[in-house]
């Protein structure tokens, strides 16, 4: 009997895969946001039976396809238009850093990096989370993070972004990876806001996605 979340799990594609845990911790952000009856709308919407049959699944050492988040972003945009469905995943990212800290807490905890993190000046601290946010992604899936500075900017950028891949689109559209960094850069600031923007997105065209995040807080 083929087991029906095969389709969300498995990848066949060059494009590779993201971690099951990671990927279910973010289905389960969208669904705080919309609520269980409009998310399995959406889910049946972005047309792949196995994540409809793996949200709710316990977790287990397995894997999305790359291209399955991003088939969740195009469905909110279809059935809601994409400036609500921008709303919703920024919402969602933001809702998703705060379980992802839950779920990786112990693996902070006991990493020499993450010791002393809280005591490093502002930029310096905003500067070490962002490069170990980034190892643990490029450790545990095929997506490529790349880190630079420009100016009081942070320049993240996404090769192989599992939030657009397969995706295309006339404007960026990697809205819920914009609310985690939001909530991120709050979370290391202690509550402040900063300004964040994807710059350039596969899904349009681009080589990958990039996100400029200011480490100077909003007035």
């Amino acid at each position: 009997m083929t087991d029906p979340s095969a389709s969300a799990l498995q990848s066949p594609s060059p494009a590779g895969s993201f971690p099951y845990r990671f990927g279910r911790i973010v289905l389960l952000a969208w669904e705080e946001v919309l609520g269980k009856q409009a998310f399995e709308r959406v889910l049946r919407e972005a047309d792949d039976p196995g994540l409809q049959a793996v949200h709710l699944a316990d977790p287990r050492p397995s894997h999305f396809k790359l291209e399955a988040l991003g088939q969740v972003e195009g469905a909110l945009d279809t059935l809601y238009g994409e400036q609500a469905g921008r709303g919703m995943s920024l919402r969602a990212g933001r809702i998703a850093l705060r379980k992802g800290l839950r779920e990786i807490a112990g693996v902070l905890t006991a990493s020499p990096q993450c010791r002393g993190l809280r005591s490093l000046p502002l930029q310096s601290r905003i500067l070490r989370g962002a490069e170990l946010l980034a190892e643990v992604f490029n450790r545990n899936s095929d997506q490529v993070v790349r880190l630079a500075t420009e100016g009081r900017s942070l320049l993240w950028t996404n090769e192989r972004c599992p939030y657009c891949f397969g995706r295309h689109t006339q404007r960026a559209c990697c809205h819920l990876l914009v609310g985690t960094f939001q909530e991120g850069l709050a979370w290391l600031s202690g509550g402040k806001h900063f300004a964040v923007e994807e710059v350039t997105c596969a899904a349009r065209g681009d080589p990958a996605c990039t996100f400029r995040m200011s480490t100077a807080p909003l007035e």
